[in-house]
């Protein structure tokens, strides 16, 4: 392979554009021949290939007969987009990488994607403000300036393209009159171009591929949701075409490949909340009959998949902590096995993924870092892009995916939820008591789930809580985590939220034994803001379990709903909890005059002589308790308190042993008096 010609062409390309001497060289210097060493992700690769102003979107990756990784992609320098392609000078893009702006027109290339020829030369389709358009290179670098380029439609949005077994392009995208088809004359769409539109509907999120037979296959979402699989009659679309309408709940993420069976698998965001992510394989090539369907929890962008040799489908992705994710199927259908692991657990990254295999069925994927605004290679050191010697084991004979059943008798499914009320655990849940939660205005609550039951269904190997809310606040975080698996055989998690939803999840990992265990599996944190609800969801795609056998289980009884009661304090002197001290001072600002605490909590206002005065002589009250536990002789809950936080005066319910903490507890209330 030749040397690269970084700066030369670079320079030139450049100054064809007009930019300025001084952008001009802090592009080069920021460029590739100097671009900063690559960071490993546990024995992955994360490489950085491109930091030139803001760089990186619409990414397309393919490999070269070398491995070395080819991306097609845009730069935003001076509120212009300009089209660029990257060539590695190794399958790591640690050196010799080639970077060059083939289209030297202003505002090119807001969508990009690549194919490379018989020889590996970069043809790439992209957008631009003057159409849809087919670059074919004439070298491995697209250097020089003096490519083939050619308009072949009108449309700027998810441009799809692939290449046939003859090297012509074939391109699907939203023109004019609704989804456009063209398939080229030529190998640089100069002459003989074809364009049909093979569908009126307002579709959205098309990827196209085409079968064995070089006739286009394209799945898209469409703006009611649906998910459409188009498979061509013949190689220019014009006739025999079929239509199904696999699955409905699509979003605009739809990513679409062909096993070696000639039938179609989709991978896609589902439209409704919590947003997880689905995968469809059909049964037959029209995806018409024999279809089977999984839903993966956790909320993820940007979806890019690919079929590994035994057509598993492994997705490049950005989740819902905004990291790229790496999620590789355990079977054909991903009914299980699967395994999701941080590719970059940079916060940003990820998106505008293509991912790709090498020879060795590794991962490589490009994508957008949208913290630092480059372009970021993922070489992944395995084939699941996990630490060496975890591979998962070869796939079984495959079978379809069970269709997602609720719990028949004489089988027991049994998720609830309650809520931890002003100090005490659980005093309001589903599950037998009362549903109605009385929590002081603008405190904290933790909502619990639990797996209470799952008799006759046996062992399982993923858990999901899906909980939906109004009126009170939900504040999701990454560190402290909210909301929290709870299941102590989690490995890959997958929690997340979205507007009115909170979906804990997770999986066991590779070779795992599968989880029997019950109790308490997740938990979210409110805040009560206004009186509102918060309610469990049972579905297929809801609250639900994976049962070693990959079948989707979920509860057959209605949802169930804890009723948020919010309570203002009530107007001096009256002290609604009776613990001494009034709702007012309460809920006033100082801990000092009692302040700072929950006027429903009967435990939080700590004075064990009950004068309203917090000095010495409750300090000692408690020192002269120590060790008088509940059952002996004297003991008493007035100088017994838990620690409940946040603040170091927020005391809980009694644990029937006084200590040390106990002492202090006392200490922590010196001088907070509410007479």
């Amino acid at each position: 392979m030749r040397p690269r010609e970084v700066s030369k062409t670079n320079v030139l390309a450049l100054a064809v554009l007009g930019v300025t001497m001084a952008a001009l060289l802090l592009l080069v210097v920021l460029r590739a021949d100097s671009q900063p060493a690559g960071a490993a992700g546990g024995s992955n690769t994360i490489q950085t290939i491109d930091a030139a102003a803001e760089v990186g979107k619409a990414t397309s990756i393919e490999l070269d007969d070398a491995g070395n990784p080819v991306i097609s992609y845009n730069l935003t320098y001076l509120a212009t987009v300009f089209l660029k392609v990257a060539h590695c000078g190794n399958p790591s893009c640690s050196t010799g990488n080639s970077v060059t702006i083939p289209d030297p027109a202003h505002n090119q290339g807001f969508v990009t994607s690549l194919e490379l020829d018989s020889i590996g030369n970069p043809v790439v389709a992209y957008s631009g403000n003057d159409g849809v358009k087919v670059m074919h290179c004439n070298d491995e670098d697209c250097a020089g300036l003096d490519e083939s380029i050619e308009v072949v439609g009108s449309g700027t949005v998810n441009i799809a393209f692939e290449l046939d077994s003859t090297g012509i392009p074939v391109l699907a995208f939203f023109g004019p009159s609704g989804l456009s088809v063209v398939r080229c004359g030529d190998a640089t769409c100069s002459s003989g171009n074809t364009t049909t539109n093979p569908s009126t509907d307002d579709a959205f999120g098309w990827s196209l591929q085409l079968d064995a037979d070089d006739k286009p296959v394209i799945a898209f979402a469409t703006t009611g949701a649906d998910l459409k699989v188009l498979r061509c009659g013949d190689e220019t679309c014009s006739s025999g075409n079929t239509t199904s309408t696999p699955a409905t709940s699509a979003s605009n993420d739809v990513s679409l490949a062909i096993d070696s069976s000639n039938r179609p698998v989709v991978a896609y965001k589902k439209s409704s909340s919590p947003y997880p992510t689905g995968v469809l394989r059909c049964g037959d090539a029209a995806c018409s009959s024999g279809n089977s369907q999984v839903t993966i929890a956790g909320n993820r962008n940007d979806l890019s998949m690919t079929l590994d040799g035994a057509d598993r489908p492994i997705l490049a992705a950005v989740g819902d902590d905004f990291t790229l994710k790496v999620l590789r199927c355990g079977t054909q259908t991903c009914s299980s096995g699967n395994t999701i692991v941080n590719g970059d657990s940079t916060y940003g990254v990820g998106y505008d993924s293509s991912i790709t295999l090498d020879g060795a069925a590794k991962p490589v994927m490009s994508y957008f870092d949208g913290e630092a605004r480059d372009l970021k290679l993922l070489l992944c050191a395995t084939v699941h892009c996990g630490a060496k010697g975890t591979e998962p084991p070869p796939e079984p004979t495959p079978t379809d995916t069970p269709t997602p059943t609720p719990c028949p008798p004489p089988c027991v499914l049994d998720f609830s939820i309650g809520a931890d009320q002003n100090g005490a655990a659980d005093d309001c849940d589903t599950s037998g008591g009362t549903t109605m939660c009385s929590l002081a205005v603008d405190t904290a609550f933790t909502v619990n789930a639990y797996l209470n039951n799952t008799d006759s269904i046996g062992p399982y190997d993923a858990m999901q809580v899906v909980l939906q809310y109004s009126g009170v606040t939900f504040t999701g975080s990454y560190n402290p985590r909210n909301p929290e698996v709870l299941w102590p055989d989690c490995v890959l998690e997958g929690s997340g939220s979205n507007s009115g939803f909170v979906f804990p999840g997770c999986a066991i990992g590779i070779g795992q034994a599968p989880s029997t265990f019950t109790g308490k599996v997740a938990k979210a944190t409110f805040t009560c803001a206004a009186d509102g609800e918060v309610t469990m969801i049972h579905g297929p795609a809801d609250t639900l379990l994976i049962d070693h056998d990959g079948a989707t289980r979920f509860e057959s009884g209605p949802n169930e709903t804890l009723t948020i009661d919010c309570v203002d304090p009530a107007a001096y002197p009256t002290d609604t909890d009776g613990d001494g001290c009034p709702d007012m001072n309460e809920a006033g600002p100082s801990p000092l005059s009692g302040g700072q605490r929950n006027f429903l909590n009967e435990w939080d206002y700590f004075n064990p002589t009950h004068d309203g005065e917090n000095r010495i002589d409750d300090v000692l009250a408690v020192r002269d308790q120590y060790f008088v536990d509940q059952g002996d002789g004297g003991y008493t809950e007035d100088t017994d308190r838990t620690l409940l936080g946040p603040n170091s005066w927020n005391t809980g319910a009694p644990n029937g042993l006084q200590r040390v903490d106990d002492i202090l507890n006392a200490v922590k209330q010196y001088f907070h008096d509410c007479a």
